[in-house]
């Protein structure tokens, strides 16, 4: 008997240390990624970037790299993506994307699709390019 309870604690354990982790590693700063982490954010507007800093950031990363799997890139949105297919993503969500329009004011969501349909990988490319 004394056995089968020390499993089930150890077991409960052991998931709420993955669980932390896990919270963890979601909510963690992005500038782990070095200086050039913010490139693609930095030459953003305004009002999209504090859009995206609040909404998106968590998932998408600072550099829009996607922290939950290459399906959460954003670098290059714009090749595969309209405005209007990104504002359908927001507010109806998708694989692995919550329905976030529900949290957000719908000149928030236009900002944000606004400046992401317009990544594209030559943008992408400018973007990590060091000034002349």
């Amino acid at each position: 008997m004394r056995s089968l309870s020390f499993s089930r604690s150890f077991g409960i354990l052991i998931s709420a240390l993955c669980l932390g982790a896990l919270l963890t590693a979601c909510g963690a700063s992005s500038s782990s990624s070095g200086s050039s982490s913010s490139n693609i954010l930095n030459s953003a507007p305004a009002e999209a970037a504090n859009v995206y800093k609040q909404s998106c950031l968590q998932c998408h990363g600072g550099n829009l790299e996607g922290r939950m799997g290459k399906d959460t890139n954003l670098q290059t949105i714009g090749d595969n993506m309209t405005k209007e297919e990104i504002i359908d993503k927001i507010h109806n969500g998708g694989k692995r994307m919550p329905q976030v329009g529900r949290s957000m004011e719908e000149g928030d969501i236009d900002k944000v699709a606004e400046w992401l349909s317009t990544l594209k990988s030559n943008a992408a490319e400018s973007a990590n390019e060091p000034a002349a």
